[in-house]
This record gives structure tokens, C-alpha cells and sequence, in this order.
């Protein structure tokens, strides 16, 4: 392994992943003493012994990223990967005024595209699809007949990329305490109307997508997809009461009523 620095953090459980493998095997490595501080910035030598080395410019410090610290912290992380993940952009509710390619329901489908169910996952407040991304890889991984599906509000549609992709980690750090140029309000005015309606009947264009697959159906949220969670199964989808359409509900620091003051 390369000389890289790690944040102490990062350190710690580096050990405590050697830690915990070896013990799996019956044995344990020799543990030194800890010393009362740690240099900083840390760094593992060649041999993975701590060792001390020259301060990095502090733009540099905030976050250095080394494969070999990840294959030794996360060795599931290959098993992971390997799940299929697939991006579907398909129409959602009209919006009048909306142009076009924005009036859409977006999924992130990890798992079997024949799947004996499926939960859908509503991300919580300024969240997204990739907030998902770990633990639908390990449902799937854990049950290989189920898919989650992740989803990204309509919203996320206006995120312009390009500035992020194929980048390396100094110039994110770079971008991460810089931010990337917003849009003005001016050019967006068909905003206004997506309101919990818009956000709601995306989500069921989905859930009846899901329906053509499987009649195991779930639905589930984080946070403010909690809430959101719990205003679905109550909401009226032309007659018919959300809940009617799935068969479960899972809702994750969330539940219904959590942003009006009285849950």
C-alpha cells in the first residue's frame, strides 16, 4: 500500500477492520501501545505501521482517499458493486407550464428486473437516490429475488453533473467547499407548482410501474421520506387511497405528520 495520509478516523477503523478479520480467523495481531496524540497528519508506512509525516497544505488534508485502506475497511464493498443498478427516467405527473423532459418519475432499479418485490425508497430533505445506494446494494445482496428502487424527485433532474464527473478527489474537495453555481430563481418560475401533489403522483407513477412486476410492493422513506411515506398511503390517487397500492410501509427517523408540529 501506498504512502497516503488518513484522517484519524479513517485509522481507527482500519484497526478495528484488522481487528475484527483476524479474529474471525483465531488469531489477532500484536497491538502497541497507544500513544497519548497522534501526529497529524497520520500516515501508515509501506507496512502499515503508523508513522509520522510532513503536514499537508490544508486544502489537501481535508480528505485523502487510498483504495487499499478501502479494501482493507470494506471488504464487502466488491460484493456490493456487483449489484445491478440501473437509472429509468419515465413520465410523472403534467405539471402545466413544465417543460416536457421535466414532468418525469425517476428510479434508481438495483436488482432483478423480474423481482419477486419491491420497495421503493423516498429520500428525506435535500437527499437524493444515492442516499440509498449502500443499503439497497445490501438488501439486494441479502435477498437476491427483491429489488429497491431509489428515488430522485423531479428536482434532481435540474443537477448539472458535468462539473463533478471524472474528477479527482482535490479538485471535489475544491468544488465541496466552493459549491457549484446556482441556477436563478428567474428561470425556473414552473417550480412553484411542484408542490406535494407533483411529488406524490411522480412517486405513484412508479409504484405502478412496480405493481407490473410484482403484487409485493412497498414503500418506504428517510426522514422527510418518512413523512412522505405516510402522506402516499393516505393520499387520494383518483379515488383510490395510495395505501391500497402497496403492501407495506417502512419509514426510517420518519412518520407521518413529523413536519406539521403535531406527529
Amino acid at each position: 500500500m501506498s504512502r497516503r495520509t488518513l484522517p484519524t478516523a479513517a485509522l481507527t477503523a482500519l484497526c478495528l477492520g484488522v481487528l475484527s478479520s483476524a479474529a474471525g480467523q483465531g488469531r489477532l495481531p500484536p497491538v502497541p501501545p497507544l500513544a497519548p496524540a497522534l501526529t497529524v497528519p497520520e500516515r501508515l508506512d509501506a507496512t502499515g505501521v503508523l508513522a509520522a509525516g510532513p503536514a499537508l497544505p490544508a486544502e489537501d488534508a481535508a480528505l485523502v482517499f487510498d483504495p487499499g485502506v478501502v479494501a482493507l475497511t470494506d471488504p464487502a464493498q466488491p460484493t456490493l458493486d456487483a449489484v445491478p443498478a440501473r437509472r429509468v427516467v419515465q413520465p410523472g405527473a403534467s405539471v402545466p407550464g413544465t417543460p416536457a423532459d421535466l414532468n418525469a418519475s425517476i428510479t434508481v432499479r438495483y436488482g432483478p428486473g423480474t423481482p419477486a418485490a419491491v420497495l421503493l425508497l423516498m429520500p428525506g430533505y435535500l437527499g437524493g437516490a444515492g442516499s440509498f445506494d449502500r443499503l439497497a446494494r445490501q438488501i439486494v445482496t441479502l435477498h437476491p429475488t427483491w429489488a429497491v428502487w431509489a428515488l430522485d424527485r423531479r428536482s434532481n433532474l435540474l443537477e448539472d453533473h458535468s462539473a463533478l464527473l471524472g474528477r479527482d478527489i482535490p479538485t471535489l474537495q475544491r468544488i465541496v467547499r466552493s459549491g457549484l453555481p446556482a441556477r436563478p430563481a428567474s428561470s425556473l418560475p414552473f417550480m412553484k407548482d411542484w408542490g406535494l401533489d407533483t411529488t406524490l403522483r411522480d412517486w405513484h407513477e412508479a409504484v405502478l410501474e412496480a405493481r407490473k412486476l410484482t403484487p409485493n410492493v412497498f414503500i418506504g422513506g428517510h426522514s422527510m421520506g418518512g413523512t412522505l411515506t405516510g402522506l402516499y398511503a393516505a393520499y387520494d390517487f383518483g379515488g383510490v387511497a395510495g395505501e391500497r397500492d402497496v403492501r407495506g410501509l417502512i419509514m426510517l427517523d420518519g412518520l407521518p405528520g413529523l413536519m406539521s408540529g403535531t406527529p
